[in-house]
């Protein structure tokens, strides 16, 4: 597909302005809120059509977002593209009053409504979900999203139930491609987690070594208190009593000891 040139009637802050474009790679550059978002919307909106959302979500969406406040009723444009060697006008308006959308060929001349499939065909059936994540990708969203994963799993099944074999390699091989970076998107942020979660565990083992020195000071201070007691002949019952206490703190510092290291290789530390 060419896009040769349009017209944008009305279309969020861009009025009757024409824009022709070359063939090739044609940029578009401008300040911030100059229009190039608009644009690229008006496109995508020109071949999809735009889905007013109900209830709040009205407020925020699409439809509401690119509105003219001024002369509602002529809300869209033309847009003219190439098809092979078929030449196209295609005719938009959104308007709540009074839609509108015509596919006109200049060259056959025929006329068709966009909302009976014949715009579809002549996309070669890319679906909005596809169109988003390949040929037109926004600002700040190259990440793939669930809708073209499941776009790839439906093209395969298609394939393997039909045993068609004008399978579109190169088509495949950008599913696959925006796939992947959905997978590497994920994989980096449970590297994140990991990385938190080693944290955390790292926070928690300095306040388990401050509490194992503390037990083995207790400990060797238990031993001491034994030996003077041994040493001065005391009570069987002290006696007894220090010696029950070294082998608690004994035991005590063994159980945190053996978390530690236990927390240790959980995360990798070790």
């Amino acid at each position: 597909m060419i896009i040769r040139k349009m017209t944008i009637r009305n279309f969020g802050k861009i009025h009757d302005q024409t824009f022709e474009l070359s063939p090739g790679i044609n940029v578009l550059y401008g300040e911030n809120e100059s229009g190039k978002t608009t644009f690229h919307t008006f496109i995508k909106s020109m071949f999809y059509g735009i889905e007013r959302q109900r209830g709040r979500a009205a407020k925020n969406d699409v439809y509401t977002s690119y509105e003219p406040w001024e002369n509602p009723g002529e809300y869209g444009g033309i847009l003219w593209f190439d098809i092979g060697e078929e030449k196209i006008r295609l005719t938009r308006n959104f308007s709540r009053e009074h839609p509108y959308g015509e596919v006109f060929s200049e060259t056959t001349g025929a006329i068709a409504d966009t909302d009976r499939g014949s715009l579809e065909q002549l996309l070669g059936d890319v679906s909005e979900a596809v169109y988003d994540n390949t040929v037109s990708i926004g600002q700040l969203k190259s990440v793939t999203g669930k809708d073209l994963v499941r776009e790839l799993q439906n093209y395969m099944a298609s394939y393997q139930g039909t045993g068609d074999k004008n399978l579109d390699l190169q088509r495949a091989s950008q599913f696959l491609k925006m796939t992947r970076k959905g997978y590497q998107s994920q994989a980096e942020r449970h590297r994140k987690d990991l990385q938190s979660a080693q944290d955390q565990v790292a926070f928690s083992m300095e306040h388990l070594e401050d509490d194992l020195a503390d037990l083995r000071r207790k400990n060797a201070e238990a031993s001491a208190r034994k030996k003077q007691i041994r040493a001065g002949g005391g009570s069987s019952a002290s006696l007894e009593k220090a010696i029950q206490n070294a082998r608690s703190t004994r035991f005590i510092c063994s159980i945190l000891f053996t978390v530690l290291i236990a927390a240790c290789i959980l995360t990798g530390i070790l």
